[in-house]
């Protein structure tokens, strides 16, 4: 059969003689090139490899270590669990001798004392004349309790005798004696009264003694 149009032409020797002489003379060319101008420095001292430098560890010296993160397994908080002790709690014959017992008995008396009434007086003559006066007397309740009071003016023997009028009290008279009493009176407080006596006689009428309830009275 023919030969395809697109099949390749075979090679003949010639040629294959005339490329492999080719070949080698450029080789050869290249060869003498080389010689002649020699190698360069580096290339005669062929090709540099740069190592990374390593750092130097002092003898003895510890290397040091990165830091690292440190990470913490901690346990998950527990519940507090209330812990039952038995010695805690009073034994039974604690309790039973506590409650035995007797508890002591507190006394608490009040020192303060009792509230009372006590009352001082004075008797005095205002002005007097043969057979008269006039009396003025002060009552001061001096005790801690409010109460009424009730005094007594005497003049011993005197004939005829007469309590003419009281103001400011209740007055009344037996024998030679006035008696006199008035209203309340609160702890520290006074009162004033007076009254008007009369007798037969010329001379100089006046008071010989006082008393008053609860307390101490004197004539001046």
């Amino acid at each position: 059969m023919p030969a395809s149009k697109h099949s390749p032409a075979p090679v003949s020797p010639a040629r294959l003689v005339f490329l492999a002489a080719l070949t080698i003379l450029i080789a050869l060319v290249v060869w003498v090139a080389v010689r002649a101008v020699g190698p360069s420095t580096a290339d005669a001292a062929g090709p540099t490899v740069v190592l990374p430098s390593m750092p130097t560890v002092p003898v003895g010296a510890a290397e040091p270590e990165s830091p690292s993160p440190t990470i913490s397994m901690l346990p998950p908080p527990s519940s507090p669990t209330p812990s039952r002790s038995h010695s805690a709690s009073p034994s039974s014959s604690a309790r039973h001798s506590a409650s035995s017992s007797p508890s002591p008995h507190v006394s608490r008396t009040s020192s303060k004392p009792a509230a009372k009434a006590t009352f001082s007086a004075t008797v005095s003559t205002s002005s007097s004349w043969g057979g008269g006066y006039v009396g003025t007397v002060r009552v001061t309740n001096t005790g801690t309790k409010a109460a009424g009071w009730s005094l007594s003016v005497s003049h011993g023997s005197t004939s005829g005798l007469r309590l003419y009028g009281t103001w400011n009290a209740q007055g009344s008279q037996h024998d030679d004696t006035f008696t006199f009493s008035g209203g309340s009176l609160a702890a520290g407080q006074s009162a004033s009264f007076g009254y008007q006596a009369g007798a037969r006689t010329r001379d100089r009428l006046r008071p010989t003694g006082c008393s008053v309830g609860n307390g101490s009275c004197r004539v001046s």
